[in-house]
């Protein structure tokens, strides 16, 4: 496999905000839009921009493309445990989080 590991700011950002809007959502976040992963590209340049403070999408960890966003949690699979475990708690964390907004929600008839 080649590539370096995506940084924490880097998987925050893709588990967070946008698998919440791509093809691959599931549960609670359905009734998002669902984006085009050209469209989350550009999503995530921007956020990744905003996060680290940079003016210029070439300095960023890594260039994104459709391809790479899509493939991501098949690539998470061949990690180390170590790694799956941190991915897993960061993944859980999410899925709580969204669960208590879900939750927070009330349904007016």
């Amino acid at each position: 496999m080649g590539g370096k590991l995506w940084t924490q700011t880097e998987e925050r950002i893709f588990w967070t905000i946008i698998i919440p809007r791509s093809p691959k959502r599931v549960g609670i976040d359905q009734h998002n839009d669902e984006c085009t992963w050209e469209y989350l590209v550009n999503v995530m340049n921007s956020e990744m921009l905003r996060a680290t403070e940079e003016t210029d999408v070439d300095k960023l960890p890594r260039k994104y493309t459709k391809l790479s966003l899509c493939t991501f949690p098949l690539v998470c699979l061949d990690l180390s445990a170590k790694v799956r475990a941190c991915q897993l708690e960061s993944l859980a964390k999410h899925v709580i989080l969204r669960h208590r907004q879900a939750s927070s929600v009330k349904l007016v008839y």
